[in-house]
């Protein structure tokens, strides 16, 4: 049931990101991947910026803030936010729901909460199935 659920919500995810393009290129043309840990860490590795975010409404809704995260594959992390520190500390991944990848952070961050999803050169946190936001990243140059 639980996976049934997961499922569901992902669809439906990206059924609501396919209505919210007119303003906002689509983010996943991507199919699901379930890659493996060690994919997951070589692909987090570098310096990423917010740029759009859905919560509770399921819209897609352009970054208000200027945050910043890095990955290092020293397994250490930092986000700022106006250049300003908001969270540092170490990182792991950890399996969860049906097999999907999430962070393990020392230091929590609500940016970085919920399942890693790849397109691209775009990274996202999806925690809606928790009642969470999903978080979008591009990678920076």
């Amino acid at each position: 049931m639980k996976y049934a659920f997961l499922l569901l919500t992902v669809c439906l995810f990206f059924i609501s990101c396919k209505k919210h393009t007119s303003d906002v290129n689509s983010l996943w043309p991507c199919d699901i991947i379930n890659d493996d840990s060690t994919s997951i860490a070589s692909q987090i590795v570098g310096s990423w910026s917010w740029n759009r975010y859905a919560c509770s409404t399921g819209n897609l809704m352009m970054a208000d803030k200027d945050i910043k995260v890095t990955f290092n594959s020293n397994a250490t992390f930092i986000t700022l936010e106006d250049s300003s520190v908001i969270a540092q500390g170490t990182w792991k991944l950890k399996n969860s729901v049906s097999n999907q990848w999430e962070l393990d952070l020392s230091s929590p961050s609500e940016y970085l909460k919920g399942f890693i999803m790849f397109c691209n050169n775009q990274v996202a946190f999806i925690d809606s199935y928790e009642d969470g936001c999903n978080h979008y990243f591009e990678q920076k140059e």
